[in-house]
This record gives structure tokens, sequence and C-alpha cells, in this order.
């Protein structure tokens, strides 16, 4: 089907560059045989909506979140760290969203490894990653 106009995307203060590109992304087209893969990167402040621009974006461009967020990527910890519900991620697949014990120490390189194999999976079913969150931690 037709995608939905760029306004349908939310602009979010913290995240008005995204969002241009977003559109210009649209513009151009997005090129799946480019030589070079497509990662979009959603990164702000705690309670901005980062994930909810992510969902976003994935949903109109076909693509998966891979959390960046260093807590919760823990199980157990959906209110001290705002993790989205079921019901929030509106069917959008999420990668590195809890699944790892909450006592165990997951590190930067523990993420990078974990990561890449998310991006490598989700660029083989033909689909963006959307890599989102607020720990630079993690992204550095």
């Amino acid at each position: 089907g037709r995608r939905p106009p760029c306004k349908d995307i939310p602009r979010l203060a913290s995240s008005w560059v995204l969002s241009s590109c977003c559109c210009s992304m649209e513009c151009k087209g997005v090129n799946t045989q480019s030589p070079k893969p497509k990662v979009v990167f959603v990164l702000g402040a705690t309670a901005t909506g980062k994930s909810k621009l992510a969902i976003s974006l994935a949903k109109r461009f076909g693509g998966e979140v891979i959390n960046s967020d260093k807590i919760q990527v823990y199980d157990g910890v959906p209110i001290l760290s705002n993790k989205v519900t079921q019901e929030e991620t509106a069917g959008v697949p999420h990668h590195l969203l809890g699944g790892v014990h909450p006592d165990a120490d997951f590190t930067a390189e523990d993420f990078r490894r974990e990561a890449e194999a998310a991006i490598s999976l989700v660029l083989s079913a033909g689909h963006l990653p959307v890599v989102a969150g607020g720990s630079n931690t993690y992204i550095e």
C-alpha cells in the first residue's frame, strides 16, 4: 500500500532532525539494493519519545526496533526504565528489549556483539534496523 505522508511521523522537539531526514528518505526513496545497508538511530534524553518515534519509523519504512537503552536490556525493570509494553510496540518486532538477567553484567562489548547480530538479522529479512535508546554508553 501507499505510505502515509511524512506529517504522520511524530515531530518531537528532540528528534526534529531525524524526522526531517525521514521525509528526505521518502522523497529520494529507500534503496534496499544499496551497497551500504541503512541503519537509523533514534537517540535522545530520557522521556523525549524515542520509542514512539522509533516505532513510527519502523512501521513506515518496514523496520524493526533494536533497543540500545542499557536498562531496558534487563528483565524485570519495566517501571525503572519506562520499557515499552507489548501493546505499545504496535506489532513492530523489537530486539534486545529484556532477555538479560538483572544480576548479569551486560557490557558495552556485549551490546555491540548482540546489536550487530540483531542488525544483521533485520537486514537479512529485508527490513530497516531502527536502533533506539538513550544510553550513549552502548552507542559510543
